[in-house]
């Protein structure tokens, strides 16, 4: 008889192990009632926390490529960068109401054109801190390479 190389599931662990899984699973499977899909802020702002988590990022990545509406590159690098506070979004959900936009070398960030490396390829900025109850911009190029 073979032994089995990993812990013996038991009945009950087999239960909770399902358990959690349909648990992880079901916020994908289907929108609880009463959510909505919202369209993001315009102009793009993030909240206080999002915005350390992005200047981090930029921060530490140190280059970024520029794309124009017309394919024009080019890279920008990373030599100031700070945040700025725009205003309260009183439609915005409590903890993000507060929102903030960020400076890249003393001009407003372009969250639209420009692309970090993330993963195996360039991500648009936007497209990582959009939350995933809202919809990005139709018109928004993702990922390149």
């Amino acid at each position: 008889m073979r032994r089995h190389s990993g812990f013996p599931l038991q009945p009950a662990s087999v239960i909770i192990v399902a358990a959690c899984l349909l648990s992880l699973a079901a916020p994908v499977c289907a929108n609880p009632p009463g959510s909505v899909i919202l369209p993001s802020p315009e102009p793009f702002s993030l909240s206080a926390y999002d915005a350390i988590q992005a200047m981090a990022m930029i921060r530490s990545n140190g280059l970024l490529e520029h794309r124009t509406d017309n394919g024009k590159i080019s890279i920008v690098a990373v030599r100031e960068l700070w945040a700025v506070f725009k205003g309260v979004d009183p439609t915005a959900f409590a903890g993000h109401r507060r929102r903030y936009d960020l400076v890249l070398n003393g001009a407003p960030l372009d969250w639209d054109h420009l692309f970090i490396a993330y993963g195996s390829g360039l991500v648009n900025l936007r497209l990582l801190f959009t939350y995933r109850n809202q919809y990005p911009p139709a018109n928004l190029l993702y990922r390149i390479r």
